[in-house]
């Protein structure tokens, strides 16, 4: 990435040639190769400065390393991603970007990579992925008119929409179900995202699906008409009502 490439060529008739004539180019990713598809833009347990997060996925075959990739949004902010060769992106692996790298302070998050001087708004913003001028990806969150705006939970793309066609559309992103830990915030950076389906299953908006076939275990909700009663909720002891979803009431 980054270099520049010159073609030449010449014609010729067995007798006459013609002189070199080059065109040169300087490689970038294709539009399609990198792709963002999940923010964390208002998490909870800790403040914004801390836990919000950018996750990226490398479409392409090749391992991707994200030095001199921008992350610009609409008004002004711009990092320069500089890893001294740190940050490489899997072939069909994701990356996950993030303010504070210590992950006992920014919600549980391993975070590949600590950037600065870039915040995700709660109220919309855009997001893009720039390199050598080329925007790469853009993702446009509007704060709930389109896009979900969830407190205390990632916005993930739909592992069925993975393409930057489909990442431009609010319809395509879901509010996270899965915890980052039990005590935390619901995402899954670095990990495949929650399928939408476990989402708009959450009857009683706690964040915990009640569709099986769409609901990882940790995400999936025992009683979903009640919001106090999920995975990770205390149970109270002996009053016949599993809170925490284990399948036992606690004893006292």
């Amino acid at each position: 990435l980054g270099q520049e490439w010159t073609c030449e060529v010449r014609a010729t008739d067995g007798t006459d040639t013609t002189g070199w004539i080059g065109a040169t180019t300087v490689v970038v990713p294709g539009g399609s190769d990198l792709l963002i598809t999940e923010l964390m833009v208002d998490p909870v347990e800790v403040g914004d400065a801390d836990g919000e997060y950018i996750e990226l996925l490398n479409l392409s075959a090749s391992p991707i390393l994200l030095d001199g990739f921008e992350l610009r949004d609409d008004s002004g902010e711009v990092h320069t991603i500089v890893s001294a060769g740190a940050a490489w992106i899997p072939a069909g692996g994701t990356f996950v970007l993030g303010p504070n790298a210590q992950p006992l302070a920014n919600g549980g998050v391993t975070v590949g990579y600590q950037y600065s001087g870039f915040e995700l708004s709660n109220g919309g913003d855009v997001v893009e992925l720039v390199y050598l001028g080329v925007v790469i990806d853009r993702v446009a969150y509007d704060g709930g008119l389109t896009f979900p705006a969830p407190t205390g939970a990632s916005i993930a793309l739909d592992p069925t929409a993975l393409d930057p066609i489909s990442n431009d559309d609010g319809a395509s992103w879901c509010v996270a179900t899965t915890p980052i830990f039990e005590w935390g915030d619901f995402g899954t950076p670095g990990a495949a995202n929650d399928d939408c389906a476990c989402a708009a299953s959450d009857v009683d908006e706690d964040g915990f699906g009640s569709d099986p076939a769409a609901c990882t275990p940790s995400a999936l909700d025992c009683d979903d008409t009640d919001p106090s009663t999920h995975p990770g909720a205390t149970d109270i002891c002996l009053d016949d009502v599993d809170q925490d979803c284990d399948g036992v009431d606690r004893s006292c």
